[in-house]
């Protein structure tokens, strides 16, 4: 798939298609799993059978008709998202490389509600990429390695993020330390059932926080995976009111006890729709593992700035033992919401299947494998992408040039693109006139004359008209 981008426009034109994952600069530079965002329609990418693929279609073709809407210009704060996603508008045939690929630091003053904007749609597409991920999708376009970065210092509470494997240690004594958790289960009903074993944890006295954050992202996923969006201005999400969340029909209200709607109420008010978003915001962006945490994740604030450049710092190449347990947490949390199987149970299956013997094995690496340190931001422009690029992946003509290194502007960044122009030149079927063409091999007989047979026994008169006598090779380089 080409970017609409690369085609050449005029300077005066308004009308061109534009997609966010086509012509987004930001989301082509992101390091995703998966090659999802490469097909014409994402809802193509979910053709099998079963609940996963057709609840993961369900969302693809929501997105599919968002992305209609942002092309038509419909979507409120649409200039904004599209400089911010830098989208390449009316530009010439070959666009600039951005100087904000990786850290998305913007700089001067702050416009939270564009970040804000940039994470709900990025979390969007990563439920499909990791949907993907869990279906084992077969990629016909090769993804682009994103090897870790140095993980910047946060404002977040960074201690959550020093040790995943005592998070996972932490989360098997907290579960088995509950009381009987399990209720009478209805898959008609798969959204009262979960507001109940709400109701339960919130009585739970200990230990609770774990399963409450595995519960509010299975919950916040299910509304992603099972509403009928109908606003055509607007990014795909949660209710601003919670009560809508929580009683979204007189069905689910009458379905519960006064006691039940007292507390569902009040949790519904005590929440912030933010708060309600950041579990499955982390999961999506940094590693479900932490909604494992004993950290009542709902009452934490994260910037969405910082969040998303931690997020590509961390890159897509994580170590194989956390890897499989991401894969783990997802397939419960999907389950969950998708109403295959009851909250306790899927999350005493998972804590009971997660491989603890690899889990103690781990290096210390692995276990401090998202510890920020106490180190600035990455500086703005820079875009560590181990090649090759395809170039039917998304901005291939503006990402090939910048690796292996630094984005950078004037003679330095055609420096950069000659030093990378040998590697680009397998792939790309026209030359770049930018990158010059490698030097022809010389020929043997050049780089290396043959010495006399046998030397003269007296030393040459003459230094500077010295021949044969010195090794071949550095006297003959020109």
């Amino acid at each position: 798939m080409q970017s609409t981008s690369s085609a050449a426009v005029s300077q005066g034109q308004t009308n061109q298609s534009y997609s966010p994952r086509v012509d987004s600069l930001l989301l082509a530079a992101y390091p995703w799993n998966t090659d999802s965002l490469t097909e014409p329609s994402l809802s193509d990418v979910f053709q099998g059978q079963g609940s996963l693929n057709r609840s993961l279609r369900r969302l693809a073709r929501t997105l599919d008709t968002f992305e209609i809407n942002f092309n038509e210009g419909l979507i409120t704060g649409d200039a904004l998202l599209r400089r911010h996603l830098l989208i390449q508008d009316a530009n010439p045939a070959v666009p600039t490389p951005s100087q904000a690929l990786v850290a998305y630091k913007s700089g001067g003053r702050k416009t939270v509600k564009v970040y804000n904007d940039i994470v709900l749609l990025l979390c969007l597409y990563r439920i499909l990429d990791i949907g993907a991920k869990l279906l084992d999708r077969q990629c016909n376009v090769p993804v682009p390695r994103h090897p870790k970065l140095t993980l910047p210092k946060l404002t977040f509470r960074k201690h959550l993020l020093n040790d995943c494997q005592m998070i996972l240690q932490a989360a098997r004594v907290n579960f088995q330390s509950q009381a009987q958790l399990e209720l009478p289960y209805s898959p008609d009903n798969v959204h009262v059932n979960s507001m109940q074993f709400l109701g339960r944890l919130v009585k739970t006295a200990s230990g609770f926080q774990t399963l409450w954050n595995l519960q509010l992202a299975a919950m916040h996923l299910r509304h992603l995976l099972t509403t009928e969006y109908t606003s055509e201005e607007a990014i795909p999400d949660l209710p601003e009111n919670l009560e809508d969340l929580f009683f979204p029909s007189e069905t689910v209200s009458n379905a519960l006890t006064e006691e039940e709607k007292e507390l569902f109420h009040k949790i519904a008010v005590d929440t912030t729709p933010a708060g309600f978003r950041l579990p499955l915001q982390i999961a999506l962006l940094v590693s479900p593992i932490f909604l494992l945490s004993s950290l009542k994740l709902v009452s934490a604030v994260w910037d969405k700035e910082e969040l998303l450049c931690f997020s590509k710092t961390l890159g897509n190449q994580k170590p194989e033992v956390i890897s499989s347990i991401e894969k783990m947490i997802w397939t419960a949390l999907f389950d969950i919401a998708e109403g295959s199987t009851q909250p306790y149970l899927a999350m005493r299956r998972l804590v009971t299947e997660l491989p603890w013997t690899d889990i103690e094995a781990m290096t210390a690496s692995e276990i401090e494998w998202f510890k920020p340190v106490n180190a600035e931001l990455p500086a703005t422009g820079h875009n560590f992408i181990v090649g090759p690029i395809s170039p039917n992946w998304p901005m291939a003509l503006v990402l090939r040039p910048l690796l292996p290194g630094p984005i950078a502007s004037g003679s330095e960044q055609r420096r950069n693109e000659n030093q990378d122009g040998e590697e680009d030149a397998e792939h790309d079927s026209d030359p770049d006139p930018d990158v010059p063409a490698p030097a022809p091999e010389p020929a043997p007989e050049e780089s290396a004359p043959e010495p006399a047979p046998e030397p003269a026994p007296e030393p040459a008169p003459e230094p500077e008209e010295s021949t044969g006598d010195a090794p071949a090779g550095p006297a003959d380089s020109k």
